[in-house]
C-alpha cells in the first residue's frame, strides 16, 4: 500500500510547484501535491493568486516592451506607476 504522506507538502514545497506552474506544467503527482496542500492552506491559495496576477502583468509590460523597442524605461515616474499598478493588482 503506498503512503499517502507522499502527497502532504510543506509550504515551501508549494510555493516552489506554485511557481512551476506558471512556466511549466505539473506532472500527475505534483498536481494531486499542490492541489490537497491548497485544500487545507489558504496562505498559498493567495500567494497563487498574487503570482498568477504579478505574472501577468510582467508578462503584460514585456509584451509591450518588445512590440516598442526602445520604449523601456526605469525612471521614477515609470517605476512609481508600475509599483501601484503590482500593488493595486495584488490587493
Amino acid at each position: 500500500m503506498k503512503s499517502y504522506n507522499s502527497y502532504l507538502i510543506s509550504c515551501q514545497k508549494a510555493s516552489f510547484l506554485i511557481e512551476k506552474k506558471l512556466g511549466h506544467a505539473l506532472n500527475s503527482k505534483e498536481t494531486v501535491q499542490l492541489f490537497i496542500h491548497k485544500l487545507i492552506c489558504n496562505v498559498c491559495r493567495k500567494y497563487e493568486k498574487q503570482s498568477r496576477a504579478l505574472d501577468l502583468i510582467l508578462r503584460k509590460k514585456i509584451a509591450e516592451d518588445v512590440s516598442e523597442p526602445g520604449n523601456f524605461s526605469l525612471d521614477a515616474e515609470s517605476l512609481d506607476k508600475f509599483k501601484y499598478l503590482i500593488k493595486s493588482k495584488l490587493q
